[in-house]
Formats: structure tokens, C-alpha cells, sequence
């Protein structure tokens, strides 16, 4: 079986394809790209799902990049937006570029040995077979000017077509319309294509399901560019869904709901958290996704999780896998014993759990090095001395004013040590850990010591 034969049943084996080119066995791919424009200073979840395909291909041994568009990053691509992109300054960009180039490259290496862990090892694809490159548009943009742009690109591009794609038509149908600058955006992602097409024999371009007309933009730019007998070889285009939350609103940064990837903005933890609470319908299709687990697995943990719901095994093992993947092995392990320690199923002191009866709980140095590095993790001032309890919380910064905190204290959303606290007067008199709780989920640890 040929490697893009084999990865192909993978993708949609894993429903990682939401649109392609007619895909056909002789399917021949020297390289292939995705690419994110620097707008944020982190890769967020909504991006992995695009990245799943370009991780199967790599470890299958073909050859793939990762494109950061520094330069198309100015203008703002229009695809799945209303208004038109906050421009960033220049300095922002340059750290965003900086940041996401990292967390790629410690992505690319995670994954071989995440991917080993899962038992997933690609006939034929050794480690040392495998590239994974990062290149910039800027690079080949930077000494292009407008003539030689319009006479290499322009000519081959026809605007009934450019007006024609979904990314557009809905913004000429909206009451703010689309920038000229938007609308050309699409010219610059087939060049993109084109230029990775000539320089690197790149001929699959990958990205999420609403980047499908300036992908197709970039596969008819090359079949226009090069006549029929001098096309080096074909060019593909390959969509993955789009992540969406429960009420089907897609994840990402311009809808306020993103799950930053860089652990200094989401630690371990609270990434775990993320995929704990969501239904077994969707967790079940990301475990498929965004996983590399074996299909064995993937059915022994979805059958396990269907005798017993409330288990919510499926939910737990999308979270350790995500976190394995992305912030490595150790600290998704760490994550899973924040998260028995915070909600277990059996009551121990200070508002911990633990997993079973009779476990015992770790000292309380050992949980202050358990969670020391966590967000949920609150150092109390020993020089405050005994403040009301709604002062506190503002003083550590969990609300914003004491009327806040007094309201939520107050609706009895609010527990610390087990034990409800409706009085936001009250001065704490804890001397060693304590789990304070708002609402259903959250936990945060309260160090007094």
C-alpha cells in the first residue's frame, strides 16, 4: 500500500476530510503545506484540527511545511468573517511570528514521540525519512513590486471567479462590504501555493473547511500558470471540518472563545479542563480527530465509556491526549492528577478528592509542588492578615470588584474547603491549603502557609 494510500484511510477513517480534490489511490504528493497567519501570539485549538493531516502526512515520511503568512497577515484574510481584521502593529506581528514558529517547532517534535506512545508507526516511514519545514511569505514577497505581481499573478486570475467565492459574495452581501485589499487576499494565498509549487514540488495545500475557495484559488492559479504538458505534477486540496462548541459556534479568536495552545496562556491543566465538560457526541468525534490513537483504542475507550457515562472516559482520554501531544507526555500525566486531586470522586481535607475510598491525600508540600505551576494555583500574602473574604478575592485578582465577588458570594456559587461561604464579611483563618470553588467547574487553590 502506498504511503498516501495508507495516510488517506487515516484521514478519513479519523473524519479529518471535509472536502478535497476526487481523491484517487495513483494520488501522488510530494509536499504538503498549511498555513496560519500570525494574528495572535498563539496557535489555539481550532487550529490543530487543520494541522491533524499535515501531522499524518509527516509521519507517513511526506515531506510538509508549515507556512506563517508575515506577510499576508497585513491585509486580513475575509474567509468566515463579518468586519474587516484589527490591524496589528508591527511589533505585535513580529512576536506572533516569533511565538507561533516556536510552538511549531516543538509541535513537530512532540508528535514523533506522542505519536510512538500511541502505537502508530506508518509502515515504511522512518523518523530519520521525516521534514517538517517553517517558511514565511514575506520572504518572497518583501522585493516583489505591485507590476511584477499583477503580470505574474493578475493575468491568470479571472474576478467573476475571485467574486464568486463564498468568502466574498457574503461579505458584498453585508452592510460593511469587503476592503479591496481583502478581497485580493485570495491572489495571495494561490501565489503562496504557487510559488511553494515551483520552489519545493509542494502540491497539496491543507487548511479548515472555510478556506476552500482560496485553496481551490491556488490549485487553478497553477493549472492556469503552467501549461497542461509542463505541469510538474497534479496539485490537490484537501478541508478539515471546522471545530465548533456544543451550540455549533466555531472555536477560535475572533469568536472570544479560544483554547490558546502556548502553555504559558492555557497551562496543562486548564487545556485538560477544556474537553472535560463537552457532550459525548462531540468529545467521541474529536477523540477520532484529534488524537493518534489506534482504531482498537479508539473503539475499547468508547465502549468502556457507554457502559458507564458518568465516567466520562471518553472526555478524559481526548484531554490527557491532547495535552500529550501538545505539552508532552509529563505534564498531561500532571494534569490528570490535578484533576482527580480537584474532582475526584471521594471528599478528602482542605476541598480536595481523591479517586478511590481510603486513598490518602498527598502532604500539603506535595501538593504545593503538584500545583505550584498552575493557573488555578493562588499564593495568599501572609501581610494582608484577616480581610473579608470579598477582598480577597479581589486582592488575588479572581474578581474584578468587591461587589463581584460579594454577589457571586452571596448567590452561594462560592465554596472553600467543602464548606459553602455566604457571608462576604467573613475574614478566612485557614493556615495551610485550601480549594476554593465557584460555580460547578472551577476550582482554584488558596495557599495560605
Amino acid at each position: 500500500m502506498s504511503r498516501i494510500l495508507a495516510c488517506w484511510k487515516q484521514l478519513t477513517a479519523r473524519s479529518l476530510v471535509s472536502n478535497s480534490s476526487p481523491f484517487q489511490s495513483g494520488w501522488k504528493v510530494q509536499g504538503a503545506y498549511s498555513g496560519v497567519d500570525p494574528t495572535a501570539g498563539s496557535l489555539h485549538v481550532g487550529n490543530l484540527v487543520a494541522l491533524m493531516p499535515l501531522i499524518h502526512l509527516y509521519l507517513h515520511g511526506i515531506p510538509v511545511y508549515s507556512l506563517i503568512g508575515d506577510a499576508t497577515v497585513q491585509l486580513g484574510d475575509p474567509s468566515g468573517r463579518t468586519t474587516d481584521r484589527h490591524q496589528l502593529d508591527q511589533d505585535v506581528r513580529n512576536r506572533n511570528k516569533e511565538n507561533i514558529e516556536k510552538q511549531i517547532f516543538c509541535l513537530s517534535k512532540k508528535v514523533s514521540t506522542y505519536a510512538e506512545d500511541c502505537g502508530y508507526k506508518p509502515e515504511g516511514a522512518h523518523a530519520s525519512s521525516r521534514t517538517w519545514s517553517i517558511v514565511h511569505n514575506l520572504d518572497w514577497y518583501k522585493n516583489m513590486n505591485l507590476l511584477t505581481f499583477l503580470n505574474e499573478v493578475g493575468r491568470h486570475v479571472r474576478v467573476g471567479q475571485m467574486l464568486a467565492r463564498d468568502s466574498v459574495t457574503s461579505r458584498l452581501q453585508s452592510s460593511t462590504g469587503i476592503s479591496f485589499s481583502e478581497l485580493t487576499y485570495q491572489l495571495l494565498q494561490a501565489y503562496d501555493f504557487l510559488h511553494l509549487y515551483k520552489d519545493h514540488g509542494v502540491n497539496l495545500q491543507i487548511g479548515g473547511s472555510d478556506q476552500w475557495g482560496n485553496i481551490t484559488a491556488g490549485t487553478d492559479l497553477i493549472r492556469r500558470f503552467y501549461p497542461k504538458t509542463m505541469l510538474k505534477s497534479p496539485v490537490y486540496a484537501l478541508t478539515t471540518p471546522l471545530l465548533t462548541t456544543a451550540s455549533g459556534q466555531k472555536f477560535g479568536k475572533s469568536a472570544g472563545n479560544a483554547i490558546w495552545l502556548d502553555p504559558s496562556l492555557t497551562d496543562s491543566y486548564s487545556l485538560y479542563q477544556s474537553f472535560i465538560s463537552l457532550p459525548d457526541d462531540i468529545a467521541s468525534n474529536y477523540l477520532d480527530m484529534l488524537t493518534l490513537l489506534s482504531s482498537e483504542d479508539l473503539e475499547r475507550i468508547k465502549s468502556k465509556h457507554f457502559q458507564n457515562p458518568s465516567s466520562r472516559l471518553i472526555q478524559h482520554s481526548l484531554a490527557f491526549n491532547i495535552v500529550h501531544m501538545v505539552h508532552g507526555k509529563n505534564n498531561a500525566k500532571l494534569a490528570q492528577l490535578q484533576t482527580e486531586l480537584l474532582h475526584g470522586s471521594q471528599l478528602a481535607p482542605f476541598g480536595f478528592f481523591v479517586a478511590e475510598k481510603n486513598t490518602a491525600l498527598p502532604s500539603i508540600d506535595e501538593l504545593k509542588n503538584i500545583f505550584k505551576t498552575s493557573n488555578c494555583y493562588y499564593k495568599v500574602d501572609s501581610s494582608m492578615g484577616p480581610i473579608p473574604f470579598s477582598r480577597l478575592l479581589r486582592e488575588l485578582g479572581i474578581y474584578t470588584s468587591r461587589k463581584e465577588a460579594s454577589e457571586h458570594i452571596r448567590s452561594g456559587a462560592i465554596s472553600i474547603a467543602h464548606e459553602t461561604v455566604l457571608d462576604p464579611n467573613v475574614s478566612l483563618t485557614h493556615n495551610n491549603l485550601a480549594v476554593l470553588r465557584i460555580g460547578g467547574r472551577r476550582a482554584l487553590i488558596l495557599d495560605f502557609t
